[in-house]
């Protein structure tokens, strides 16, 4: 046996490639990498117990700790969902120090817990057992546990954490377990803390900050509120990086002055089911020069431009300028089929943003991702395209969309917007944006390929383009105009909610507004001529670049967005 297999670190790498080497095969056979790695710890004694420590590092249920008492002492049993139960492990009777003696042999291998409430759970009579257990040796039952994530899991799970110990720097679980006594003597040495948000609250703002003040070294801490106390403390930990909260209440840090939270390290803030306003208040409370790179508000709130305006500035006020890198302003992602709903019609230009409200942001030139959703989309022109586009020349996500697809707004964008960013955006690989492409434009011929060439300055990525609901009329023009921007690595479209447009029903039966059903109508004549231009620019016959642009056939386009022979190897 050669001696670099006799370093421990060089067999765990060797046995975690081939636990996740072959994704497919793990996908149809989720056990064989696990197979395999048992198969070479029973080829020789110096692969037994690295292999040992690799089986059981990771454990989505505790079935397999529990499996290895005697049968004699447990039983499988089916659950009730109507009780909290699903089903598992059940002990029937007392267990022994000796008749633990295996189980706590592998239990100290045991590094993850990742329990999940679709899996079969062993019942309190488990717990009762290992707590017991425990009581009896003196000894937890997971020494060397250092992270521990329970989903979303039935009342009686949180014990578990009377079994870990000072190795723990994890706890991923429902908010309910603030109201246990295992977690307050962890809070000194966790680095991330995870309460998720229940959709009936079982505590109060009091009790998550009462806990969030016990903790000294978190790194990543995500909770449903905080009050102003609380908020003060975690504010001042260096060591603290990134604060997600789901919180939408300006009052719970109204004593708080401007400028007041030094937040020395924060890099991610994330706010989730909030408001404008709140996020605005929250950053106005940030010292300035924040080291932040990511910052996300997630919103079903509508906000007009004016509040808008105000979040984009104090963002370019609290924000280091070479720091950020994401930015996220927009709908729910948890909630993707449930977008922000629209403002009146007789209010849209309050909702517009324009391009005095963007200007904020332009300064952030390290930007990467940047997604801002807003109610009724934008209305800057071209050449507010092509300020942002030399201003974000390292960006390669970027969605610039209304937060809803029911809207009446046309937008001022044209198609010829597109070059700036073709120019510009050199990383650029998904772009969202709504475009008038029922208006002539014509590309300077400066940055144009020759029809169905390459070009010297070939456009190098596959790039996604989501067109939103943009009007559009006559799909050869467009395609043409496409294809001389990009040559063969034009772009692949798509359109917002496209189920609503290829659906021959549709919303029509729930919609009784004529001015919606107008607006239905419309959009699924814009898909149809969109899906007309996917299908010339994927077509391998050219010919049609010198058919006449009268000679439209959009009506014959196919019933999908992305043509019969699919995209080309260009894409790939």
């Amino acid at each position: 046996m050669h001696r670099l297999f006799l370093i421990d670190e060089l067999m765990f790498r060797i046995f975690a490639l081939i636990l996740g080497s072959d994704w497919l095969l793990n996908l149809l056979e989720p056990y064989s990498g696990r197979r395999t790695v048992a198969r070479l710890a029973r080829t020789c004694k110096t692969f037994e117990q690295p292999a040992l420590d690799v089986l059981w590092r990771f454990q989505r249920t505790l079935d397999n700790i529990l499996k290895c008492l005697p049968p004699s002492v447990w039983e499988m049993r089916q659950g009730n969902r109507d009780n909290g139960w699903v089903g598992g492990i059940r002990i029937v009777q007392p267990v022994t120090i000796e008749q633990w003696a295996r189980a706590r042999t592998y239990a100290r291998r045991v590094r993850i817990l990742d329990l999940d409430w679709a899996l079969l759970s062993p019942d309190n009579s488990c717990f009762k057992a290992m707590q017991s257990c425990q009581v009896l040796t003196g000894e937890l039952l997971f020494p060397g546990l250092q992270e521990i994530n329970c989903n979303i899991v039935p009342y009686g799970y949180e014990e578990i954490l009377f079994a870990s110990g000072p190795t723990v720097h994890s706890v991923r679980m429902p908010e309910h377990i603030v109201n246990t006594p295992f977690l307050r003597p962890l809070c000194s040495i966790l680095k991330v803390l995870t309460l998720l948000p229940e959709d009936t609250r079982t505590t109060t703002t009091a009790q998550v900050s009462e806990l969030c003040l016990l903790l000294t070294d978190i790194q990543h801490l995500q909770v449903p509120d905080l009050d102003a106390a609380a908020l003060r403390h975690v504010s001042q930990l260096p060591s603290l990086l990134g604060l997600y909260l789901f919180m939408d209440d300006i009052s719970a840090f109204g004593s708080i002055p401007s400028g007041d939270l030094p937040f020395p390290n924060l890099g991610s803030l994330q706010f989730y089911r909030s408001t404008i306003d709140f996020a605005e208040h929250f950053l106005q409370r940030l010292a300035p020069g924040r080291p932040i790179s990511e910052l996300k508000v997630e919103t079903r709130v509508p906000a007009k431009v004016d509040a808008m305006r105000r979040l984009y500035a104090t963002i370019g006020d609290r924000v280091i300028p070479s720091t950020l890198e994401k930015l996220y302003i927009g709908n729910w992602t948890e909630d993707g089929h449930n977008p922000t709903p629209a403002p009146p019609r007789s209010a849209i230009r309050e909702y517009l943003v324009d391009e005095d409200a963007m200007r904020p942001l332009l300064q952030f030139s390290q930007m990467r991702e940047l997604t801002l959703h807003t109610p009724a989309g934008f209305c800057f022109g071209d050449e507010t395209a092509l300020s942002i586009a030399e201003a974000f020349q390292n960006i390669t996500e970027l969605a610039l969309t209304s937060g809803t697809t029911l809207h009446s707004n046309i937008p001022n964008l044209t198609l010829n917007s597109l070059w700036a960013f073709r120019i510009f955006c050199r990383q650029l690989r998904s772009l969202s944006v709504e475009l008038d492409a029922s208006v002539n434009v014509l590309l300077p011929t400066q940055f144009a390929a020759p029809l169905g060439q390459p070009g010297a300055s070939a456009w190098r990525l596959g790039i996604s383009l989501n067109v939103e609901i943009s009007p559009i009329y006559g799909s050869k023009a467009v395609a043409r105009f496409l294809l001389s921007l990009y040559g063969e690595r034009a772009p692949r479209i798509t359109m917002a909610d496209e189920w609503r447009w290829d659906d021959p029903d549709g919303l029509d039966v729930l919609l009784e507004d004529d001015e919606e059903l107008d607006f239905i109508h419309d959009a699924r004549s814009y898909y149809k001529t969109w899906t007309a231009v996917n299908r010339l620019l994927r077509s391998p016959d050219r010919t049609w670049l010198d058919a006449d642009d009268d000679d439209e056939s959009d009506e014959e386009s196919g019933d999908d967005m992305w043509g019969e022979d699919g995209w080309s190897e260009a894409d790939e």
